[in-house]
């Protein structure tokens, strides 16, 4: 995570729960997610299926990313 003007204003104002959504818009700036990184590790043959699932912070979003992967 960058610490960008929207990061920082979520930030300042409580909103925490909304930076998931900030990185993900946010990729142009560098940013990711932890998700998105396992995933490309896991394309990558880096780590292993179950590990990627285990550190997955979205389980269930994480899951929709692998089979989207896995059909693409």
């Amino acid at each position: 995570m960058i610490n960008s003007d929207a990061v920082s204003n979520l930030i300042r104002t409580g909103k925490t729960y909304q930076l998931p959504q900030a990185i993900q818009t946010s990729r142009e700036l560098g940013m990711q997610s932890m998700d998105s990184e396992l995933l490309r590790l896991l394309r990558e043959g880096r780590i292993g299926e179950d590990e990627a699932y285990m550190k997955a912070a979205d389980k269930a979003a994480f899951d929709r990313m692998r089979q989207e992967d896995l059909a693409s």
